[in-house]
């Protein structure tokens, strides 16, 4: 089906406005999405695709879903936003819920504006606490996109933006691309764990200030570690 007027001008205006993260600009062409529901999204042609990823893997319980639709609405009739200096009911309630998940060895939690805002400041908590700069993590891995998470993150793609000091990195277990030649999966923990004390040994245990470890990596290509491990 030809694209539409409509959708044709918005596709040349996303072209000419909005530059994309992760990706070659001249060979972009993105999905025009009209709107979603449930486990589908729609383009602005009508046209209705099976959403596998759920976008960011962040709509696991599916598009514009009733109760979570409600509640936003609710939540901004109520009160839209909150600066860092106050708190309120749903503050108290996530940060309670969240230690109580976490287990007993946790009692605060510390709310950032996203995932590489975290991992900042967690590596910043980390240097303090221990008096320590160096931080470790695996390649194939993804931390985010500012200045010490993206140079965090494992991917030759980081390259360009390693102003951050102090990294270093290693391989982490993953059997169908394993870098050890391993057989098995014992095998694979195994030769991964002695893989990392190496580096650990090489960079010199007294300078290490944390060990960034996601327990499934997402972003990096959905990669389950051994079950032996």
């Amino acid at each position: 089906m030809a694209a539409s007027k409509d959708t044709a001008e918005l596709k040349k205006l996303d072209r000419a406005h909005n530059f994309y993260s992760w990706s070659v600009q001249g060979t972009l062409a993105p999905m025009m999405v009209s709107h979603a529901t449930g486990m589908y999204v729609y383009d602005t042609e009508g046209t209705e695709y099976l959403d596998f990823s759920s976008q960011l893997v962040n709509t696991n319980i599916g598009h514009s879903h009733p109760a979570v639709v409600k509640a936003i609405q609710e939540q901004a009739q109520t009160l839209a936003t909150l600066g860092p200096a106050y708190s309120s009911e749903p503050r108290v309630q996530a940060a309670t819920r969240i230690v109580e998940l976490a287990g007993k060895d946790f009692q605060k939690v510390f709310f950032t504006n996203g995932g590489a805002d975290g991992v900042e400041n967690a590596v910043r908590a980390a240097r303090l606490f221990t008096k320590k700069n160096k931080v470790l993590s695996t390649y194939r891995s993804y931390h985010g996109n500012t200045g010490a998470a993206i140079v965090a993150t494992g991917d030759w793609r980081r390259q360009p933006n390693e102003y951050a000091t102090h990294h270093a990195h290693f391989f982490g277990p993953f059997a169908y691309r394993s870098e050890f030649w391993s057989t098995s999966e014992a095998e694979e923990g195994q030769r991964a764990l002695h893989h990392l004390e190496r580096v650990i040994q090489s960079e010199g245990p007294d300078t290490i200030a944390a060990v960034l470890l996601e327990s499934v990596p997402g972003t990096a290509g959905i990669m389950v570690p051994p079950l032996a491990i």
